[in-house]
């Protein structure tokens, strides 16, 4: 009777044998389709997801190949009674639009900052204001020889680097007047020649340099930094944030004469110091 049993089986298309390997495969799978659906399910909609229920024992045919399926429809409720919203970006939809081009043959000219006159006298300080925030600040090692820190700024076309250690910590600044030739004489001697030179010689040091706070170049005008550069006798000034322990920016006479469109006429006050090295030598 088995044995009858088992031919009637075989000979069924399609069919496989209880007791061969892939009849036992598939009766795994009969008895797994029809226990509950587990807690993870496939049921979980990119907007919707509704609390599982037990006649749900397979995933619907529409489903994408993502696995993004559409929410279950329980009897007696509604979509959105017991369901947590979720939200995503990737459901956003993002518009965009082809800008129009314009052929440039009929444009020749190349325009600079210096060409506008849309400031004068009492505009803001803060548009003549190098703010670091957005421009990088022109620094330099302090053991460069003061030949290379001329030409650096020569290449640079600045008039003022802040020097910085071999940890890049700021430890004061030095400027073309700082590298002039008179300078550098006063601080030869007969065991130091000119080449031996570095920045760190000539360099003005952090603990004698003066600054502007930066809230008040906020509310300053132009003609207040001027004026504020001529009584110091500073071509330079930096700017810093001492709330946050920053060095903000800088300040250049050169800049604001470049932006007013008519020079600005500033005399180094020289100290006793450089006086008398002067006339000594």
């Amino acid at each position: 009777m088995r044995l009858a049993r088992r031919a009637a089986t075989a000979a069924v298309p399609g069919t496989y044998p209880r007791w061969t390997p892939r009849g036992r495969v598939r009766q795994r799978q009969e008895s797994f389709c029809r226990q509950p659906w587990p807690r993870r399910h496939r049921f979980s909609s990119a907007r919707w997801r509704a609390p599982i229920s037990a006649h749900l024992l397979f995933s619907p045919p529409d489903c994408d190949p993502a696995g993004d399926c559409p929410s279950p429809e329980v009897p007696g409720r509604s979509p959105q009674e017991g369901a947590v919203p979720v939200t995503s970006d990737e459901n956003k939809v993002k518009t965009m639009k082809v800008l129009e081009l314009k052929p440039v043959n009929a444009v020749d000219h190349l325009v600079h900052p210096e060409e506008f006159a849309d400031i004068d006298w009492d505009s803001s300080a803060l548009e003549i204001f190098t703010d670091f925030r957005f421009h990088k600040p022109q620094v330099i090692f302090q053991g460069v020889s003061v030949d290379e820190a001329d030409r650096r700024m020569r290449r640079a076309h600045v008039k003022l680097m802040l020097v910085v250690d071999d940890r890049d910590e700021f430890v004061g600044t030095v400027s073309a007047a700082d590298l002039e030739e008179q300078n550098l004489m006063q601080h030869t001697s007969r065991d130091q020649a000119r080449k031996d030179l570095r920045v760190v010689d000539v360099m003005q040091p952090r603990g004698r340099i003066q600054a502007l706070e930066f809230s008040l170049i906020a509310g300053a005008r132009i003609r207040d930094v001027v004026e504020t550069l001529r009584q110091r006798g500073q071509q330079h000034c930096l700017v810093v944030d001492t709330d946050n322990h920053h060095i903000r920016g800088v300040i250049s006479s050169s800049d604001i004469a470049r932006r007013l469109h008519m020079p600005i006429e500033i005399t180094r006050h020289s100290s006793f110091v450089e006086l008398f090295n002067t006339i000594r030598h």
